[in-house]
């Protein structure tokens, strides 16, 4: 199994705006070519090169990591079925949502937003 997040997929924040102007809850703050191609070849079995993404200067790292194809491959984020491309490539899909107090803690994207 392998765990695909969309946060790795934000585009670079330009060094010109600040973070807290920058709307991150929308489809153009994501790479979506580099996502689906990711997502495509995971599928397949292929290994794929995954970028990161640092919250603290909203910019995309020079390192990599290795993911390795998977049978099942469980994709995570706000906007992952927003694509057509995505929706066509999975079988299933899930919405958690879950009340602030229910014991599970913040989300980590409310813990991003607010320390980030």
């Amino acid at each position: 199994m392998a765990l695909l997040q969309m946060d790795r997929f934000y585009n670079t924040l330009p060094h010109d705006k600040a973070a807290t102007a920058h709307n991150f809850d929308v489809p153009d703050a994501f790479d979506w070519p580099l996502f689906v191609d990711t997502l495509q070849k995971l599928s397949t079995g292929q290994s794929v090169q995954v970028p990161r993404y640092s919250f603290e200067t909203h910019q995309r790292l020079k390192e990599l990591d290795t993911f390795e194809g998977a049978e099942v491959i469980l994709v995570e984020g706000i906007l992952t079925l927003h694509d057509p491309r995505v929706k066509t490539q999975t079988i299933a899909h899930a919405f958690a949502h879950w009340r602030e107090g229910c014991g599970l803690g913040p989300p980590r994207t409310f813990l991003r937003n607010v320390t980030g």
